[in-house]
């Protein structure tokens, strides 16, 4: 940033976000922003608490209501641009630049960033491919409003509205000036949507939409959006519990501040999930039968020889493996990739930290069935209990080295649809890893794009080892075996 560069004040409405607040005011103190204000609505978790020592952030505090929040924390900065960020959403890589350089341009009051989701799935695909379009559909607060501070005041502010406060706030800017959608993604929990149910969140969203298209008053949509939430929460076989896992939020992604949403039989403590959702529902049924069962061992003769190696690396054959020998030359291809991809004598990359590398690609692909292998694979090679528990934190755990983290960003980044890597990332995996090591983690990256897709698409059954591993580390963070429970 050079001196005559516009100072940057990024603002953040919070209501119980112990779980988010941390990692995102870690991403964003690298000193691209001039100023970061938090405005609390009352949160019960702490997250207060821990903004108010947090170093080089400003915490105000102010009544709930993210459109009360927002100005309270416009009135708290002075910087002659704003950006206004959710605390489960993370900007794109350079974002101050980027915002810097849209808002020289004079026709241009204000925009936002395309939408990303930090889970994979066909709705949430394409309500994100939709956000490419700048329309009053289609740009919500969640993708990171920025805007001259002039702007803002001079439509007056953020509306101090049950819902819809985002949807209002553009309009009124776009009215005023120039607003536009940048092509780079921000990342956002799809956290609300899997509360909601992602098909009648969309439904209900789309009704409450239309009906202030239509005039209906603020109020009359916002009585129709609780009730809608509270009866497809009942539906669904959901119970409500104070706590900072999950907002019950507006249909734009408005905080109201109303009690949270937990999947019965999952602690209180538990994100809510799509696993969560196929657990609650296998646990009134019986088990469903394997989409494609696994055949024996013994099926193929063979196979004989690439059955017994796989205990080496796992110890255990995998179902994935079982399944895929109806097609014995593909089996075959893929044990031959895998077998050189953990040669011990040929990796110049920790084995370890490849299984913890597959584990975060997994992760941003959404398949449960290889969390849960990486994660035993990884315990498998000898890697620190404590590490692994601390995995989905590592960004901010001190467990983990700046090599690895970089490694470990850039495997979540990959994995994502459409890609995220940039030429940052490249330069930033330069400064740990030679080429050589560069390419052996991105065919660990690419190998379990595979694996993710057949797992998840034949809902693979998980075996017992990985099912007790993945419980032991990885369901306090709202892992669940889901569907691969079979």
């Amino acid at each position: 940033m050079t001196l005559a560069s516009p100072a940057i004040a990024v603002l953040v409405p919070t209501l119980n976000e112990a779980r988010t607040i941390r990692p995102l005011l870690e991403t964003l103190r690298d000193g691209s922003f001039d100023e970061i204000v938090v405005c609390d609505g009352g949160s019960t978790d702490g997250t207060d608490g821990f903004v108010e020592e947090a170093p080089g952030v400003i915490l105000v505090r102010s009544s709930r209501g993210r459109g009360v929040q927002i100005n309270a924390a416009a009135r708290a900065s002075r910087s002659p641009i704003i950006v206004i960020l959710h605390a489960d959403t993370t900007l794109p890589k350079q974002a101050a630049r980027i915002i810097r350089d849209t808002l020289a341009d004079p026709r241009v009051d204000a925009g936002c960033f395309r939408l990303s989701f930090d889970l994979a799935h066909p709705v949430l695909n394409t309500y994100a491919w939709f956000s490419r379009f700048e329309t009053g559909l289609t740009s919500f607060g969640d993708q990171a409003f920025f805007m001259h501070r002039a702007a803002f005041e001079a439509i007056g502010g953020a509306p101090d509205w049950p819902l819809l406060e985002d949807v209002a706030l553009r309009s009124r800017l776009r009215r005023r000036g120039c607003f536009v959608k940048r092509p780079e993604r921000v990342i956002t929990s799809a956290r609300r949507f899997v509360g909601q149910g992602l098909l009648r969140g969309q439904l209900r969203n789309a009704i409450v939409l239309t009906g202030y298209q239509l005039g209906f008053s603020i109020k009359l949509l916002a009585d129709f959006y609780g009730a809608a939430g509270k009866s497809a929460k009942r539906e669904l076989g959901t119970e409500f519990t104070n706590g900072s896992d999950c907002h019950h939020e507006s249909a734009t992604g408005g905080t109201t501040g109303e009690t949270v949403l937990v999947v019965k039989l999952q602690p209180a403590s538990t994100p809510v999930t799509l696993a969560h959702k196929e657990d609650a529902m296998t646990n009134a049924r019986v088990l469903p039968s394997p989409r494609i069962a696994p055949l024996p061992m013994d099926h193929n003769p063979e196979l004989k020889n690439y059955f017994a190696n796989a205990p080496k690396s796992l110890g255990f054959v995998p179902n994935s493996w079982l399944i895929m020998q109806r097609k014995p030359n593909i089996l075959k291809a893929f044990s031959q990739l895998t077998a050189a991809l953990w040669d011990p004598a040929d990796s110049k990359v920790d084995r370890g930290l490849k299984r913890l590398v597959a584990h975060m690609a997994s992760k941003a692909a959404g398949c449960q069935y290889c969390m849960a292998h990486t994660i035993e694979g990884a315990a498998h090679l000898g890697v620190d209990e404590q590490k692994l528990a601390a995995i989905w934190d590592y960004q901010t755990s001190p467990l983990f080295s700046p090599a690895e983290r970089t490694a470990l960003d850039f495997a979540a980044s990959a994995a994502l649809q459409p890609n995220q890597v940039s030429d940052e990332d490249f330069a930033g995996m330069r400064q740990h890893f030679d080429e050589e090591q560069i390419v052996e983690i991105v065919a660990v990256i690419s190998v379990f794009g595979f694996l993710n897709r057949f797992n998840d698409t034949m809902g693979t059954p998980l075996e017992e080892i990985p099912i007790a591993t993945g419980e032991k580390y990885l369901a306090s963070h709202g892992w669940t075996p889901g569907k691969h429970k079979r």
